[in-house]
């Protein structure tokens, strides 16, 4: 959008309609401020528009896209934008409540401080867009990819994510209290201090995330993978952890009071000074793990997995010279 452009009288909503009736193309277009609820602009395409504080609240917008737009305190509730594409935009604490944006690409765009509460996200794709403080409480996530976001601060309270990917990108801070995460698989992610707590995600997958002081207390995560993760100082008290896998972990100083690891498997996990106080730790593998000043008050210790002395040997084995 060219700063420039006298933006002081925007179209209206009808001259906006004769215009695509003309050309589904809008370029360097004014619609700062205006009023375009219930707008058919279905497969409309918009370049360097400037529809900051603009209302498109119930607009049928399936299938447009969107370029260099400047978007920030925009309106869409209850909009329809299926199929749509926003490339390089600025949508700032823009309010996207209620919207349907099933099948929506995103990428570099910022959307800071948004609001996309109750919004259905089903199949969306988010590519190194900035998104930090967004609000998605009890928003629908399902098959969505995100690369490179940064969501640092997000607001995902009782939301409800379904086989989600996340790869790279930051969600440090963010709330993840009572949210349903349903197979959903985060890979490079940095999540300091995000708070997951009594969150329902079994079989959740973390792999070389860093999640310093989180918290996962009264999580349900039974089944779930964190190899190759920091943990240290993280919290995981009273949270179901059954089956769980921490290949090469590093959780030091993390608690793990009253959790559940039966049958985890710590195999190379470096836990020192962590906190087992009557934590249930059957048949969980503790092969080669550094558990140096590990407090076991309450815990049956003995009902776990020790090292596994022929895979020792095993590895170990050198050929004779």
């Amino acid at each position: 959008m060219n700063d420039s452009l006298a933006c002081d009288s925007p179209l209206t909503c009808e001259a906006l309609a004769q215009r695509l009736a003309l050309t589904p193309l809008l370029r360097d277009v004014c619609l700062r401020g205006g009023d375009y609820r219930g707008l058919d602009a279905r497969k409309a395409r918009f370049e360097g528009v400037d529809a900051r504080g603009a209302r498109f609240d119930d607009a049928q917008l399936e299938g447009t896209q969107w370029k260099r737009c400047r978007l920030d305190d925009a309106h869409f509730g209850g909009a329809r934008f299926a199929g749509a594409r926003f490339d390089g935009c600025g949508a700032s604490h823009s309010n996207w409540h209620r919207a349907q944006m099933f099948r929506t690409t995103w990428s570099d765009c910022t959307v800071t401080g948004a609001r996309l509460d109750q919004a259905d996200l089903s199949r969306i794709s988010w590519i190194r867009c900035v998104a930090s403080g967004i609000v998605m409480g009890a928003a629908k996530v399902d098959i969505a990819y995100l690369k490179d976001c940064d969501l640092a601060g997000v607001d995902l309270k009782q939301s409800l994510w379904s086989r989600v990917q996340m790869r790279g990108g930051d969600i440090s801070g963010g709330c993840f209290a009572d949210a349903r995460l349903h197979l959903c698989a985060f890979t490079a992610v940095k999540a300091v201090a995000a708070d997951f707590k009594a969150a329902h995600a079994p079989s959740i997958s973390f792999l070389q995330c860093d999640l310093r002081d989180a918290c996962f207390a009264q999580a349900v995560l039974n089944g779930g993978k964190f190899n190759r993760s920091d943990l240290g100082s993280t919290d995981f008290t009273g949270a179901m952890l059954k089956m769980t896998q921490w290949r090469d972990s590093e959780a030091h100083r993390a608690k793990f009071c009253d959790a559940h690891l039966d049958h985890a498997d710590l195999s190379g996990a470096s836990w020192r000074n962590a906190d087992f106080s009557r934590a249930v730790v059957a048949g969980t593998k503790m092969h080669c793990a550094d558990l140096d000043g590990v407090v076991w008050t309450g815990c049956a210790r003995q009902e776990a997995r020790a090292d596994d002395l022929l895979l020792v040997e095993a590895m170990q084995w050198r050929p004779a010279v």
